[in-house]
């Protein structure tokens, strides 16, 4: 069903919930939207060996709008990966359709051993909406993940391109950190990705295997 909720600048504190596909809203359809929201102490985590689809706004945004939401003092964590389009965000889980815009996540604590990890989305789904991430800031964070792990996007799986523009990982003692595909926006591009007006300040990037960069870990489209 669509819906759209106006949060009103309104607060939500200390919301915590731990079940696959855990978030405040669930899958976003039908072009629903969810605007002007404030989260402030959020501990999620999926279940051993569950679906590792977890976000605070939502697990699953099929065909969505999310603005102006704020997140401060988050905890997340998740199992096992299960399935290519499976991920773990501040925001999101995946990004079908859609965009996220305006959306700033502080003192954020992401410890998984999933992959496809990013402060804003886990990954960019396979789809052929069209989809971005705009105006969004990520600041004093610690994400870590097992491969695919960015400071905004973990993974961008699919052929239609995600545009990320003016989104920026800031702050003085960031890390983001993975096995593989370890990038300071995101993590690894399986498809198109556009990326423009980024900067990633004060953060240690760290891969234990291949493929790291400040910007993008891995590129790959032929």
């Amino acid at each position: 069903y669509k819906y759209d909720f106006d949060g009103n600048d309104k607060t939500i504190s200390n919301f915590s919930m731990t079940r696959s596909g855990a978030s405040f809203f669930g899958a976003m359809t039908g072009g629903s939207k969810v605007h002007d929201l404030k989260f402030n102490g959020v501990v999620l985590s999926d279940e051993e060996g569950g679906s590792n689809s977890v976000g605070t706004v939502s697990y699953n945004i099929i065909d969505g709008t999310v603005d102006n939401v704020d997140i401060t003092d988050a905890t997340i964590t998740s199992a096992t990966s299960n399935g290519n389009n499976t991920g773990t965000g501040a925001i999101a889980s995946r990004l079908y359709t859609g965009s996220i815009s305006n959306c700033d996540v502080e003192n954020l604590t992401m410890n998984t051993t999933a992959e496809r990890v990013g402060g804003i989305i886990g990954v960019n789904a396979e789809d052929e909406g069209s989809k971005s991430i705009t105006n969004c800031t990520i600041k004093n964070a610690k994400i870590e993940g097992n491969g695919h792990v960015g400071g905004i996007v973990g993974r961008s799986a699919t052929a239609k391109a995600i545009v990320i523009s003016n989104c920026d990982v800031l702050g003085t003692d960031n890390v983001i950190k993975g096995t593989a595909s370890v990038g300071g926006i995101i993590g690894e591009s399986g498809g198109v990705a556009t990326i423009s007006n980024c900067d990633v300040t004060g953060t240690s990037i760290t891969c234990t295997g291949d493929a790291t960069g400040g910007i993008a870990g891995y590129v790959n489209k032929e």
